[in-house]
């Protein structure tokens, strides 16, 4: 719905009160459609698509349904371009780097030079911002050498900031899946960047893909069989928000952003978005693509704009109305330079969560219940007294 018209509502009640719209109106349109294609005067019995006579509840039944499809589109109609948020400062100009790394080859140690190498190149001096995708640093962080710590220095120096994906080591044998910021005009030091004010660690961990959700004894069998798996750490702390050029900025790591609720608590803080992704394990198909549809709905929530990097694509700029702006093609190298328009305001999702779905879902559970029981002894009231 990030391109239908039910998007319009998205900033009002989310992406699942979107969802539960659209449900409202396919229901309500099939219904609609049942009784128009029976051929008959006579409205559907309760359960049924034909037959019956037409009784005074079906008629308030298909009522309500035509009014519930027009009120919902004609509300949209209005909630259309409706501007929640408003500009902050000066635009921002960003540099997104799409390295276009195989996934095979991403973590091969003989690969690391020309992955960083790749990444680098594409880093064109001049922008606010430079981005990097998720775990474009292919080594544990305190491992990088200093070829790239000076290649980066010098990014800094020509005023720009940096943010890229790596891995982090922790002691207790714990990992991390990390954004590392390197704010513009600082020295990039590795004691004094990799500190908790530069990173950010991916709270939301993906199952089977980021960690092994079950009992670690299953881990020796994987181990014998010589089955790879993943075992990051969750991060479980608040955060601080990255300071890009005096812009409060939001990171999210690969699908963390299909969580709406989870931005809320740096929101209405936070200016704008970014979202750094490896999507090359989909490979082709459908799923980078449904994934940049989540980083729209996200924007569309929060009335902010996205910068979204992923190593094969899509690379995007997406405004706050959920639009994307820009892009790059998928599965090729490139840098895609954009300017960007932090905002600030917050809209009603921002301000009520998802509070007001699960309000309006409890109260048509409570009308259901009534209901049932007015129907039960209506028929039970009907077999007492048979005509």
């Amino acid at each position: 719905q990030t391109e239908a018209p039910l998007g319009a509502y998205a900033p009002l009640v989310g992406v699942y009160g979107v969802g539960w719209l659209a449900a409202l109106v396919a229901g309500s349109l099939a219904l609609l459609m049942a009784y128009a294609l029976s051929g008959k005067k006579s409205a559907p019995p309760a359960g049924e698509f034909s037959g019956g006579n037409m009784q005074r509840q079906d008629r308030w039944g298909l009522l309500a349904a035509a009014v519930a499809v027009m009120a919902i589109y004609a509300g949209s109609l209005a909630l259309d371009g409706k501007r929640w948020t408003t500009p902050s400062g000066e635009p921002l100009s960003a540099a997104l780097v799409q390295g276009n790394i195989p996934i095979m080859e991403k973590w091969r140690p003989e690969s690391r030079r020309k992955i960083l190498d790749t990444h680098l190149r594409l880093s064109a001096g001049g922008s606010d911002l430079v981005i990097w995708p998720e775990g474009a640093a292919p080594d544990f962080l305190h491992r990088l050498g200093e070829p790239l710590w000076s290649a980066l220095r010098n990014i800094n120096a020509a005023g720009s900031g940096v943010i890229f994906g790596g891995v982090e080591s922790a002691p207790g044998q714990r990992y991390f899946n990390s954004a590392v910021f390197l704010p513009a005009g600082r020295y990039a030091d590795t004691r004094q960047q990799l500190s908790a004010a530069a990173l950010y660690r991916k709270s939301h961990l993906v199952p089977f893909g980021d960690y092994f959700p079950l009992p670690a004894f299953l881990r020796g069998i994987l181990d014998y069989l010589h089955i790879p798996m993943s075992d990051f750490s969750a991060w479980n702390k608040p955060q601080a928000l990255f300071d890009v050029a005096g812009h409060p900025a939001a990171v999210t790591i690969c699908y963390e952003d299909a969580f709406g609720q989870e931005l809320l608590d740096q929101l209405p803080q936070a200016q704008l978005l970014i979202n750094i992704s490896e999507d090359g394990w989909f490979g082709h198909s459908i799923g980078p693509l449904q994934r940049v549809q989540m980083a729209q709905m996200r924007a569309l929530e929060t009335g902010r704009p996205v910068l979204r990097v992923a190593n094969t694509g899509v690379t995007a700029l997406i405004d706050p109305h959920g639009r994307i702006v820009s892009s790059l093609p998928q599965y090729q190298e490139g840098v895609l330079t954009v300017s960007v328009q932090p905002m600030s305001g917050a809209t009603p999702y921002v301000r009520w969560g998802n509070r007001p779905v699960l309000v309006v879902v409890l109260a048509l559970l409570v009308v259901l219940l009534l209901f049932r029981r007015s129907a039960r002894k209506i028929e039970r009231g009907a077999r007492q007294n048979p005509e």
